[in-house]
């Protein structure tokens, strides 16, 4: 969370801003309060996005979209307005650090907290596939570690009406760098890299970027150092052909077999525990 500089707005539609919370490919987010008080994540739109005049219809269908599927584990898509200038969305505001920068900072998750993080991961990509939706943006930095559990949070609606924009590759399923048709099944294959991630600290497929289709689609991660029941987890939403891979139902029946604890009281390191405290504050 930064103090806003002079090129930063004070407000946006009806939202006074207090915060910036961080920059994007497709813009930039605020910390925001509602007329009524309430904090939301406000994302104002890059003005290049806006060039194309078919821009805020697609906006308009994904919000209209996300609205649909906003429920328990994903932050609900409150508002937007796709024909301002610059066109703006507002989500429900959760005080959290990104899976990304947790790890980053603190290195790999314990089990037990690998364990929690599937079970949120399944419960809301069970609501998103159920709605007859792909979230397709699965990826470390789409998971926010809050105080009470963590979150997935909405591809962004942004992303979705920005038809260039795509998510981290290196979380992508096979059919996505291919350009194939995209099934629920793609978000399976990004969820298993992205609790690879947490568990390891790193991708499960590396190398060069230009490479990183052809690794995705043909290479096998090693599984072997992780935990036996972690490991057979992730194998199954790492299956190369999308018919194979465990569904949002048949991980979250896998973790509730094994009886999972709630996340106890300190579970989260102590610099992320501050970090979320003073966000909550500025909230």
């Amino acid at each position: 969370m930064e103090q806003l500089d002079h090129g930063d707005p004070r407000t946006v539609g009806s939202y006074t801003v207090s915060a910036r919370l961080g920059v994007g490919t497709t813009g930039t987010v605020y910390l925001a309060r509602s007329a009524t008080g309430r904090p939301v994540a406000l994302k104002v739109v890059h003005p290049a996005l806006t060039e194309d005049e078919t821009f805020p219809l697609r906006l308009q269908a994904a919000f209209t979209a996300a609205r649909h599927v906003s429920w328990m584990s994903t932050t609900p898509v409150l508002d937007a307005d796709p024909n301002a200038r610059p066109p703006w969305v507002a989500t429900a505001f959760v005080a959290g650090v990104p899976l990304s920068r947790a790890v980053e900072q603190c290195g790999p998750l314990p089990e037990p907290v690998l364990i929690a993080l599937v079970r949120e991961l399944a419960v809301a990509l069970l609501t998103v596939h159920g709605a007859g939706t792909v979230h397709r943006g699965v990826a470390p930095a789409k998971v926010l570690l809050a105080a009470d559990r963590p979150h997935l949070l909405e591809r962004s609606v942004v992303a979705q009406a920005a038809l260039g924009a795509t998510p981290p590759a290196a979380f992508l399923a096979p059919e996505q760098t291919q350009a194939r048709s995209v099934t629920a099944a793609a978000d399976m294959f990004s969820l298993g890299s992205t609790i690879y991630y947490a568990a390891t600290g790193r991708a499960p497929f590396g190398g060069p970027a230009d490479e990183l289709p052809t690794r995705i689609a043909k290479a096998s991660p090693v599984l072997g150092f992780l935990p036996p029941g972690l490991a057979e987890l992730i194998g199954a939403c790492l299956a190369k052909d999308p018919n194979a891979r465990a569904t949002a139902r048949q991980v979250l029946d896998f973790v509730q077999q094994r009886a999972p604890a709630p996340l106890a009281e300190g579970w989260m390191p102590p610099a992320l525990s501050a970090e979320i405290a003073a966000q909550t504050l500025a909230g």
